[in-house]
């Protein structure tokens, strides 16, 4: 049991690193919630529901009852606030919530994996960098195939991983502190 903590607690450290890397100063996410969508992307789940960053979450089940039970669910000791982060995992995308400090989660991060998925902006796994909307986006870094974009002065990020073909293969969403 030790060592399977201790290489949880290993990759969580790792994790922590990489984002650290990719989101610079501290990892609280911060900004309009669902009421300012203009102004943050998310993911279109269907024609009747998308989902944004930094949208307040008040309990799991506004987001498991239109999303059904998720095939993972993960919780971790939150660097944000008291309370957990939650990672729910579904088959195409996966959302992670953070504690607001007020008993709420809010919308941290959202990945997406599957062509069957965009952001509310339109791009989505499959398509070519040339999808990302510099009017909306601009590309802050090239990192091998890790292509990182802000939305204006917002802190809003997109990070395009893109395959040796050149196409988007997965979707990062989040906001920088």
């Amino acid at each position: 049991m030790a060592s399977r903590r201790g290489r949880q607690a290993a990759a969580l450290l790792l994790i922590i690193a990489i984002v650290a890397a990719i989101v610079p100063a501290g990892c609280a996410p911060r900004g309009p919630g669902k009421d300012n969508k203009n102004s943050t992307d998310g993911i279109v789940i269907s024609s009747s529901l998308a989902l944004y960053i930094g949208a307040v979450v008040n309990n799991e089940t506004e987001l498991t009852a239109p999303l059904g039970e998720p095939v993972r669910r993960q919780e971790s000791q939150s660097c944000i606030a008291a309370g957990t982060d939650v990672n729910l995992e579904y088959d195409g995308f996966s959302i992670t919530l953070y504690p607001d400090g007020n008993g709420a989660h809010l919308i941290g991060g959202i990945k997406i994996s599957s062509a069957k998925y965009a952001t509310v902006f339109g791009v989505r796994p499959g398509d070519s960098l040339s999808a990302i909307d510099p009017a909306i986006y601009s590309l802050k870094t090239a990192d091998g195939g890790n292509y990182t974009y802000i939305m204006g002065e917002s802190g809003y990020f997109l990070i395009a991983s893109v395959d040796d073909a050149g196409n988007i293969s997965r979707i990062v969403l989040g906001l920088n502190s």
